[in-house]
């Protein structure tokens, strides 16, 4: 009996609802119960796919955020400091650590990515050199 012969036996005697059959590319067919794969089974996307597709997320956020060239503030809140961040990036840094939620450390992290990402100060950068000026 073929596989593909027992496959379809096996759905159909199981009912296609219950049964979940599990295939990829150079590996075996796994038939499970739909109701047991997820206790039975541990399924792992591709890592590296999701992490380019975060980090595509981030930079196009980044070459987006408006960037005043003219006027910039020199007294700044954390709201109006997290204006230059991409809000992937601090969600981001909210998983990795909850010490980095809304936080100032979250913030500069967030400024100093927009900065390596656009190459052109934030209003973050020009408050801090304008204070470590004076």
């Amino acid at each position: 009996m073929s596989r593909r012969l027992l496959t379809t036996k096996l759905t159909k005697q199981f009912g296609n609802d219950d049964m979940l059959v599990l295939s990829g590319s150079g590996v075996a067919n796994i038939l499970v119960f739909r109701t047991k794969a997820s206790s039975v089974l541990r399924l792992v996307d591709n890592v590296s796919a999701s992490v380019e597709i975060v980090a595509n997320q981030i930079i196009r956020e980044c070459r987006e955020l408006k960037n005043y060239e003219r006027y910039y503030q020199t007294q700044l809140n954390l709201d109006e400091a997290n204006e230059s961040c991409s809000p992937t990036l601090l969600s981001l840094l909210k998983l990795v650590s909850t010490s980095l939620h809304a936080s100032m450390s979250a913030t500069l992290i967030g400024n100093i990515v927009t900065n390596s990402i656009t190459h052109q100060a934030t209003t973050l950068h020009v408050a801090l050199g304008f204070i470590l000026r004076e």
